[in-house]
């Protein structure tokens, strides 16, 4: 094994051996440390918010130490960061408030934004010609149209800049090729976030004595200080970490892993429940309705579900 040899300018050789480690198997671990490093910025910024308090103090206190690094994975690896960060903090997009200017996920929305064209064009990526751009782009132009005919204008056309952002932010991302590790990754910061959030959702629902004590008169309504996270907008972004969770858990051959994407597919379940929303219930079972069309494994997905409601049976909830 040679070892690797860093110079720069006139200053003397250094000799690092690293049981011959070189620059390209560092190329192959950096997305791996940056996703390990995007997982405990997010639990540093969560520990930091229930002990300070002060969401503004505890996100500059990680922005200074944390910003060197993912500054350089910004540039390198805009999937890993700032997408990755943006996946992770949707649930709590209502709770990340910074005044007129919007939430944090807007900010990190627009940062990826930026992040991805600077990728796309050092790496020379020729834009996107998937026909669903064209769709999402007539989605916009109709929601505009219908606004015309709302009762209120003013706020139906409250929301029309949200959801362009979100498309062209989707147009973005169809620009940035990614690799079956990077796919996996954001699945998983999916379904990380989404466990979070039920499971701190259940927490605050049995630990509220004014929820719990009114459990089927009252909806889980999530607030710290003057901000709260809407009800349906709470279980509806945990819909797409349920359908990730339900696939891993049909293909893993293991019991262990099936036994584990029960037990969060019945948190899944619950937090819904406790929301109180029947949309997302209504998406829930389109989802399951959908694999047992769909997927090979029908029997093994219909024992699962079926668990998962008897589990959830109990609940007691508004819907």
């Amino acid at each position: 094994m040679s070892p690797l040899l860093l110079q720069s300018g006139t200053a003397p050789g250094i000799y690092w051996y690293a049981n011959g480690m070189t620059l390209r198997n560092l190329d192959h671990l950096a997305p791996r440390a940056a996703l390990a490093a995007g997982v405990l910025l997010f639990c540093a910024v969560a520990v930091l918010l229930l002990i300070s308090g002060s969401p503004v103090k505890a996100y500059a206190l990680i922005a200074l130490v944390a910003a060197p690094f993912l500054g350089y994975v910004a540039l390198t690896r805009p999937l890993v960061f700032p997408f990755g960060l943006y996946v992770l903090l949707i649930p709590f997009d209502n709770l990340l408030s910074t005044g007129s200017f919007g939430t944090i996920t807007k900010l990190l929305g627009i940062l990826s934004c930026g992040f991805f064209f600077l990728w796309t064009i050092r790496q020379h990526v020729p834009a996107p010609k998937s026909r669903s751009v064209f769709v999402l782009v007539a989605l916009v132009l109709w929601m505009l149209l219908s606004a015309t005919w709302a009762l209120d204008q003013g706020v139906a056309l409250q929301g029309i800049p949200t959801y362009a952002g979100l498309i062209v932010l989707y147009i973005v991302v169809t620009m940035v090729p990614v690799t079956v590790v990077q796919f996996r990754a954001l699945l998983f910061l999916t379904v990380v976030s989404g466990l979070a959030a039920a499971a701190y959702g259940a927490n605050v629902f049995y630990h509220d004595p004014s929820l719990a004590a009114a459990a089927e008169t009252t909806r889980l309504i999530i607030r710290i200080g003057s901000t709260t996270i809407d009800p349906n907008q709470f279980a509806n972004s945990l819909l797409f970490p349920v359908a990730i969770i339900t696939m891993w858990a049909l293909r893993t051959p293991r019991i262990v892993g099936k036994l584990a994407g029960i037990a969060g597919l019945s948190l899944f379940t619950v937090a819904i429940l406790l929301s109180g929303s029947r949309e997302a219930l209504l998406g829930l079972a389109l989802i399951v309705g959908y694999y047992l069309v769909r997927s090979r494994h029908r029997l093994t997905l219909a024992l699962g579900a079926f668990a998962v409601f008897a589990l959830a049976g109990g609940v007691q909830t508004t819907i």
